[in-house]
């Protein structure tokens, strides 16, 4: 965990100081912006950490977001593909609608509380329903591009092989739209 913390301060440094010396080189321009598009395309990659079993899945996160206030800020709706690998020789899809509300903090940063839907379907037969909450932050840079660390993202699946309770950290970026 401590790997991780220090890494988000490394990558908040280099975006705060990258930032700085845009805006010093040319007058008004800044790398971090208000989103003024409603649509975005991201991938990310991270862990699934069980929490009620053991062991440890990569996941790779594909979404798609589409914000109904016109602009990357408010109510938004998505969908999104979970392709998840590891824990015995098996991989999951998860495929999942996605609702969520981004608000912006600061010029540029964003909170992003959501939920996703969907079925969890196993290459070994593996048939079930995945429910994720959580919260990720994003950082909207030139109005173009989207990097974005989710933090805090609780899986409850509920399948032919019972209960799991995972943790999912992700790290990505984007483009919108």
């Amino acid at each position: 965990m401590k790997r991780v913390i220090r890494l988000l301060c490394v990558m908040s440094v280099i975006v705060s100081s990258a930032g700085q010396a845009l805006a010093d080189d040319t007058p008004g321009a800044e790398l971090l912006s208000t989103g003024t598009k409603a649509s975005s395309l991201g991938i990310d990659i991270g862990a699934s950490i069980g929490m009620s079993s053991s062991g440890t899945n990569f996941d790779l996160h594909l979404n798609y977001t589409h914000h109904f206030s016109g602009d990357a800020s408010g109510f938004n709706l998505g969908a999104d593909l979970d392709i998840i690998a590891g824990e015995g020789e098996q991989a999951f899809l998860v495929p999942a609608v996605r609702a969520g509300y981004d608000h912006e903090v600061a010029l540029g940063v964003y909170l992003a509380p959501f939920a996703s839907l969907g079925p969890v379907i196993g290459t070994k037969g593996y048939i079930g329903f995945d429910a994720r909450f959580g919260l990720g932050v994003k950082l909207i840079m030139n109005d173009l591009w989207i990097v974005n660390v989710q933090p805090v993202g609780v899986d409850l699946v509920v399948g032919t092989e019972g209960v799991d309770v995972r943790y999912s950290l992700l790290f990505g970026g984007g483009i919108i739209f």
